[in-house]
């Protein structure tokens, strides 16, 4: 009697060519993981192919592997919020009749950086077989974990030239969306406090940094030798980290081509 061999069940991440971003706000939170298994309508759920009596399949896990350590080649197996390994063979893990399932995945104990992620099934080994035969991998996804907010790298020198632009260099990647409320300018003039029109100010994001100007015909000479306060606040990074709180920088703004201190302070 002849008995074909079948191949590793196929298995694959639904939405497999989106980037999953991890931020501050979800940094205790479960990530959910849609997949789909295109044998289940046939043969029934992974769990049940995995107890049939000729299935040679052992497991379905979801894995992770950090891409930006060359040290690391092995995949790790994804957990839950219990500890336990996301086997999708696993009774505990519910299968619609379609074969999608939907696991929760603890990204809880990831540092930051960018890690990509796969399902795998693995049956038992063939002596002199293909890989395919005890082994099957689906499209993997990229996820970056970021969950430290933006700050500043470098702030702006006390006394300004009011025709050159105040850079605001940050230590990552902006998100350039909306800079419409990330920016303030207070002048102090006869006492008090004074905020400059934010229709008068420009500002521009590149990539990280802030660059802010006066539009043009703005009068200069509303700003120039007083004391002004620079605020910045709501400014958000590529992964969705918002600034906490706000920083307030002191300001004197000279006359075109005065610029009497250096490039400002450098943050470590």
């Amino acid at each position: 009697k002849v008995a074909w061999v079948q191949k590793c069940p196929p298995i694959h991440i639904v939405g497999s060519h989106e980037v999953i971003r991890i931020n501050f706000a979800n940094k205790d939170a479960l990530i959910p993981i849609t997949v789909r298994s295109p044998l289940t309508p046939i043969h029934g759920s992974l769990a049940k192919m995995k107890s049939s009596n000729n299935s040679r399949l052992e497991k379905v896990v979801l894995q992770y592997i950090n891409s930006m350590d060359r040290a690391q080649s092995t995949w790790k197996d994804g957990k839950d919020k219990d500890g336990k390994v996301l086997d999708l063979t696993s009774a505990r893990i519910a299968e619609n009749e379609y074969g999608y399932s939907t696991v929760q995945w603890n990204t809880k104990d990831l540092q930051d950086g960018t890690y990509k992620i796969r399902v795998a099934t693995f049956c038992d080994t063939i002596q002199g077989a293909p890989e395919e035969f005890s082994e099957f991998s689906s499209d993997k996804i990229t996820v970056h974990v970021d969950r430290t907010p933006p700050k500043l790298a470098r702030a702006p020198a006390l006394y300004m030239d009011s025709n050159q632009p105040i850079r605001l260099q940050f230590q990552e990647l902006l998100s350039c969306n909306n800079t419409l409320d990330m920016v303030e300018l207070f002048v102090q003039r006869d006492g008090s406090s004074v905020q400059v029109d934010t229709k008068d100010l420009v500002t521009v994001c590149e990539r990280d940094t802030l660059v802010i100007s006066f539009r043009q015909g703005f009068p200069m000479e509303s700003v120039y030798g007083f004391d002004s306060k620079l605020v910045v606040r709501n400014v958000q990074d590529v992964v969705g980290n918002v600034m906490l709180g706000s920083a307030e920088y002191s300001l004197v703004f000279t006359g075109q081509g005065v610029q009497l201190e250096g490039k400002g302070n450098v943050f470590k």
